[in-house]
């Protein structure tokens, strides 16, 4: 997390700009914010694995948290054709990690859940009038290479005696990495408002289609990594709502 707000920090003071709305001119900003996850199928999942050690294992591991949103971080420029029209590149990401854990005499569990995205964008952005003097709002629509990421790890240990020693074994160790690539479109709403001659403040609120289905990776089990896709289908389409600062270059 601390290098998260150091690179963030850097960010900030690096990209400060705002909109002139002057022809063949260079933006480029910085900005944090909240990405709302749909989830659900991944934490259905989740929810059976925690039912399955609880009935037949008799191991009363808690549930994960929700998958239910994340923090998100995003770079972007545009540069202005005209008044009205302005082409658009950026990166957005995001990690979101739920654990769950059970520690008793007898038996312990530790389960760990990842997901995330990095995309890389291109589009077109239309500038609305300004209703304001040093204000202005734009529509976006950008088409881009998402690679999403997913992980799925469990770490399990029995302790019994044997004669007047105490032995713990080694129940459950697995480690699976899923990735994959796939194009996705995002739409969205943005407003600039201008701080100081070349410094804008950005907040920005967009929509990505990404439903990408089942997700081949690798798991590894007691260090034996085979083949394996996701039994269920995941979808990263998400709302991604922003707000940063940027300068014109």
């Amino acid at each position: 997390m601390r290098h998260y707000l150091t690179t963030f920090s850097f960010l900030l003071l690096a990209s400060f700009s705002p909109l002139h709305a002057q022809e063949g001119t260079w933006t480029l900003s910085g900005s944090t914010g909240v990405v709302i996850l749909t989830l659900k199928d991944v934490e259905g999942d989740n929810r059976r694995d925690v039912e399955l050690w609880n009935l037949l294992e008799k191991i009363p591991i808690g549930n994960f948290q929700p998958l239910d949103y994340a923090l998100g971080f995003a770079v972007s420029g545009s540069y202005r054709f005209d008044r009205d029209i302005a082409l658009t590149f950026g990166v957005t990401t995001f990690r979101k990690e739920v654990a769950t854990s059970y520690h008793g005499s007898e038996a312990s569990l530790e389960m760990r859940r990842v997901v995330g995205t990095t995309d890389f964008k291109l589009g077109l952005a239309y500038y609305l009038p300004r209703t304001f003097q040093d204000i202005e709002s734009y529509f976006l629509v950008e088409l881009g290479s998402m690679r999403s990421r997913a992980t799925a790890d469990a770490f399990g240990t029995r302790t019994g005696k044997n004669a007047d020693s105490t032995i713990t074994l080694i129940t459950y160790n697995s480690q699976g990495v899923y990735e994959k690539s796939k194009l996705v479109v995002t739409t969205g709403f943005g407003a600039t408002s201008r701080i100081f001659s070349n410094v804008f403040l950005k907040l920005e609120g967009i929509y990505k289609f990404a439903k990408i289905g089942k997700i081949d990776g690798e798991l590894v089990q007691f260090g034996t990594p085979v083949p394996h896709t996701t039994s269920i289908d995941f979808d990263y389409s998400c709302f991604f709502i922003t707000l940063g600062f940027g300068m014109e270059l």
